[in-house]
């Protein structure tokens, strides 16, 4: 078993996003009990902390810029703040919608909503005014976004598991999928080439062209006890350089697969396996993971545990990786 480098908070929290700062000093850990922690990765200690409500947080992410965190919640408000003076610069409530996940652009200053009633929506991220509202047909709910390098914006959603890519210049669907069972859970755009992945309810990692839309790799092995089932695949992170994409899972697992070949390179275990579904509900779920901006370090984020944050180098060591 490879050991962290380090780990971060409590072993009662429940880290349900991660949100590494562009320069990859600062590490924001959102909690399902409504808390926002920013850490400093050198000290190891918080250098901000807000405590929103329960369940009011269900994603957080800096600006390209690292000048605005940003975060969104089932408290049905989205808050920026100012790095590094932490000052609340604008709070905004969506009405009766829930924010599942937030995303800022990697080439505008645009921030997009993931939120109830299938809506996606834009917005310019100085001042909260509204740019535009995207629908996922036949979802109930938006329950992931992400942009791709280029700007283009992904969504997915829930009851049919689909997954959309939209051209924000033209306002246009480009493709739509059916990706998994019910729920996308998260979406992850590569940094540098027409890829993104796919997690979800199925037990499935789903890799796209994003040109085209073609699925080009699927990824479905998970096991508890020798038996097959299916887990919920909560998050997925490319690695900025090296062809790896790292998953977190329900039955309590955090794996590196190649994005080429879907061949898995290694696996860390945490807390019991499980033999039932319902077994794995417990401590360990893998809620979040996210590679460093530099490929150094990779954060994971845990069901009542701390976040551990290991060295790449340790999980090459591990693994093999060249």
């Amino acid at each position: 078993m490879v050991a962290p480098a380090f780990v971060l908070g409590s072993a009662s929290q429940s880290a349900s996003s991660l949100g590494y700062h562009p320069s990859g000093e600062m590490l924001a850990v959102s909690t399902v009990d409504g808390g926002v922690n920013v850490w400093n990765l050198r000290t190891h200690q918080v250098m901000a902390g807000f405590d929103l409500g329960l369940r009011a947080v269900s994603s957080v992410a800096f600006s390209p810029s690292g000048q605005v965190l940003a975060c969104g919640g089932h408290d049905r408000r989205l808050r920026l703040w100012e790095v590094p003076t932490w000052r609340l610069l604008k709070e905004m409530r969506r009405g009766p919608q829930r924010i599942l996940k937030i995303a800022f652009s990697p080439l505008e200053d645009i921030l997009a909503t993931a939120e109830d009633q299938s809506e996606v929506n834009i917005w310019h991220s100085e001042t909260l005014t509204h740019a535009h509202t995207y629908h996922i047909p036949g979802a109930r709910e938006a329950s992931a976004v992400t942009f791709d390098p280029y700007g283009n914006l992904f969504v997915g959603g829930s009851d049919d598991g689909a997954i959309a890519l939209f051209d924000l210049s033209s306002h246009t669907m480009r493709w739509s999928a059916e990706a998994h069972y019910e729920w996308t859970a998260e979406i992850a755009a590569h940094k540098s080439e027409h890829l993104a992945a796919s997690a979800g309810d199925d037990g499935t990692i789903r890799l796209w062209n994003t040109t085209t839309g073609e699925e080009r790799l699927v990824v479905r092995d998970y096991q508890v006890a020798g038996k097959h089932f299916q887990p919920t695949v909560y998050s997925v992170s490319f690695h900025p350089v090296l062809p790896i994409l790292a998953s977190g899972c329900s039955d309590q697992t955090m794996r590196l697969w190649d994005i080429y070949t879907g061949q898995q390179l290694a696996s860390l275990q945490f807390g019991q396996k499980g033999t039932s579904l319902q077994s794995l509900r417990s401590d360990g779920e893998v809620l979040s993971v996210a590679f460093s901006p530099d490929g150094c370090s990779l954060a994971i984020g845990l069901r009542h545990k701390p976040v551990e944050v290991f060295t790449v180098d340790s999980l090459a060591n591990l693994s093999g990786i060249a």
